[in-house]
């Protein structure tokens, strides 16, 4: 993706995260945008670490503006990267199903970390309370994950198709039976 794409995806998630979430919640659980998206970008894309500076800061951007201590959101998020890019050499990520195990994996991890930072800086949270509440931040964020997926695979195919600057209407052309899409000339007078 590129850098502007992203920048935009993170912004819009970051509003989206302050603002429309909190309309759907369910017993006051829904789910993390940021770290849907992080996920999502950093399993999908080869380059996918380049987003750690935009996500670590639109989460402290968030962390400003919703939590309880600056930075908690943000150190999570990338120990989350940092796991996502260690299990990603291993899995095969043309497919959805290792984005959603990896996510249904890398969430509870997120929740803990977070929870283990925030205990350590006073907050009376019990680890209990914390675990109660993951199977639903689980299932809200694998299915945002599961969105997400579609339209990223649609642009990581086309990013393919260019970087092998093959020409697939010459191969529809010499295949039997394959019509080729009728390509506009451009008539300059």
């Amino acid at each position: 993706m590129t850098l502007r794409t992203t920048v935009i995806l993170y912004v819009a998630a970051t509003l989206l995260q302050m603002t429309a979430v909190t309309l759907i919640r369910v017993a006051g659980i829904g789910p993390n945008l940021i770290l849907c998206l992080t996920i999502a970008m950093t399993f999908m894309f080869n380059n996918g670490y380049k987003v750690a500076p935009i996500a670590v800061i639109c989460a402290l951007f968030l962390d400003v503006g919703t939590a309880q201590y600056i930075g908690v959101g943000a150190f999570s998020v990338f120990v989350v990267m940092g796991i996502i890019l260690l299990v990603r050499t291993q899995l095969n990520v043309d497919n959805i199903h290792p984005l959603l195990a990896v996510g249904a994996v890398v969430t509870p991890v997120y929740g803990i970390v977070y929870w283990l930072i925030m205990h350590i800086l006073g907050n009376p949270m019990s680890f209990f309370y914390m675990l109660w509440h993951q199977p639903f931040y689980i299932l809200y964020n694998l299915v945002v994950i599961a969105i997400l997926y579609w339209p990223m695979r649609k642009r990581l195919e086309a990013i393919q198709r260019k970087a092998d600057q093959y020409d697939y209407d010459l191969l529809a052309d010499m295949t039997p039976g394959v019509q080729s899409i009728p390509q506009e000339e451009n008539a300059e007078s």
